[in-house]
């Protein structure tokens, strides 16, 4: 969450500056969504994956791009080819390979890009650190702490897969939310590594808390976070300086088409003649900074700027999808 002292739309905060010039600290898990896609949504999902024609990419991707908080310049694009080669799903009907990408997309769109932007335009007026809490534990922590959300309730607790919410465990020991201990027999005893993870991320945070800035283990300065190269600190019973935080993923949903036909992004092929060729079909993003007023006046999902692709998401699947408790 942002700090409370946001009381508007954070897209317009941020993109106005409109915030102290005060460090930040801010992350995801590495698998936000967990097993949710594959367990407790998996029939429905699974349901339209067969009933509907290329659900993914007409159906899924404008849904989920109609709830990212576009900001920024008119230069950036939705390039629905490189979405296609993002999602790279045979026609074969894989259903097993159709629902890691839809829990992709899920996490990227509805997780990683919205901390992602905060982190990025943050750090153009204040020190900003990103982590990815990247230790796979095998103990639903969110499942105690965030009780009652669509997404970690759909979880499955014996999968072994870190989802939302499962790093706050790691902070606030065996609590729920409200800081009451939890049952013995919902988590069992942590282990050695737990431990060590426990010790590395409590002493990240508590370092963040006290001089703004965020030590390794050798005492030396982790850099802050720079859009050049999407720097961020990796989180396991080690905290690791990293670079290039899902540099094309990132670039694909915030519409950055001169990152995305960088060499590092082959995989999607985006070309400037593709570019060039999409021209006006592919709609901006709109300019909060010189266009503060011209925004889009009906929400989409939870925001009123957003950007709108050529395809009308379907209206069934943007109900669905906002019974996961993402969009509320």
């Amino acid at each position: 969450a942002l700090p409370n002292f946001m009381t508007g739309k954070p897209e317009s905060f941020l993109s106005l500056g409109n915030f102290p010039n005060i460090p930040l600290l801010t992350g995801v898990v590495k698998n936000e969504a967990g097993d949710s896609i594959l367990s407790g949504y998996k029939e429905e999902v699974e349901g339209k994956l067969r009933s509907i024609p290329d659900f993914l990419n007409k159906q899924l991707i404008p849904s989920l791009q109609n709830v990212i908080p576009f900001f920024g310049n008119n230069s950036q694009q939705l390039i629905p080819e490189a979405f296609r080669k993002y999602l790279n799903v045979p026609r074969n009907g894989n259903i097993q390979g159709a629902l890691m990408k839809v829990s992709e997309a899920v996490n990227d769109a509805v997780f990683n890009v919205p901390a992602y932007l905060t982190v990025d335009y943050w750090s153009k007026k204040a020190d900003a650190y990103f982590y990815s809490f990247d230790y796979q534990s095998k103990k639903s922590y969110g499942k105690g702490f965030l009780s009652g959300l669509p997404i970690v309730d759909a979880r499955q607790s014996a999968s072994g897969q870190t989802g939302h919410g499962d790093d706050l465990g790691f902070v606030f020991d065996h609590n729920d939310i409200f800081g009451r201990k939890m049952p013995i027999d919902t988590i069992s005893q942590r282990s050695t590594d737990d431990e060590k993870v426990m010790d590395v991320f409590t002493d990240l945070i508590s370092q963040f808390a006290r001089t703004g800035k965020i030590a390794g283990q050798n005492g030396a300065s982790m850099p802050s976070f720079s859009g050049k190269d999407n720097s961020y600190i990796s989180i396991t019973d080690k905290v690791i300086p990293m670079q290039n935080y899902k540099f094309c993923e990132m670039s694909l949903w915030t519409g950055a088409v001169q990152k995305l036909m960088s060499p590092g992004c082959d995989l999607l092929r985006v070309t400037g003649e593709t570019v060039q060729r999409l021209g006006q079909d592919t709609k901006k993003v709109v300019d909060l900074v010189s266009s503060p007023l011209n925004v889009v006046k009906t929400p989409v999902g939870n925001v009123r700027n957003a950007i709108l692709p050529n395809v009308n998401p379907t209206n069934s699947f943007s109900k669905k999808i906002r019974k996961l408790g993402f969009f509320r």
